[in-house]
């Protein structure tokens, strides 16, 4: 019978391509030469390139950086992920 669930509904011709965003709030906490330390309620992915956008005293700076590691630590009693970010291009640059 068409119409249920099990019947396809929507089937593009040729595939689709596009980017998903998702936005997530990360905490600065340290600076080294090749990247940032953050702190963030989610865990990083390692090798996953992404996007920062920081902001500071009325200015705004967006950089390009890829995730080295994500480590589980409790702040103030609540479980964060420590995620070391390391500088990379972004797709503006190329």
């Amino acid at each position: 019978m068409n119409g249920r669930r099990s019947h396809p509904r929507l089937a593009p011709a040729s595939p689709w391509e596009g980017t998903l965003r998702v936005l997530r709030e990360v905490a600065i906490t340290g600076r080294r030469a090749s990247g940032l330390t953050a702190l963030s309620h989610q865990p990083g992915v390692v090798g996953e390139r992404m996007t920062l956008d920081l902001g500071g005293g009325g200015l705004m700076a967006t950089v390009g950086v890829t995730i080295e590691s994500s480590r589980p630590m409790v702040v103030d009693g609540e479980l964060r992920h420590e995620l070391q970010l390391k500088f990379v291009g972004t797709e503006g640059d190329r």
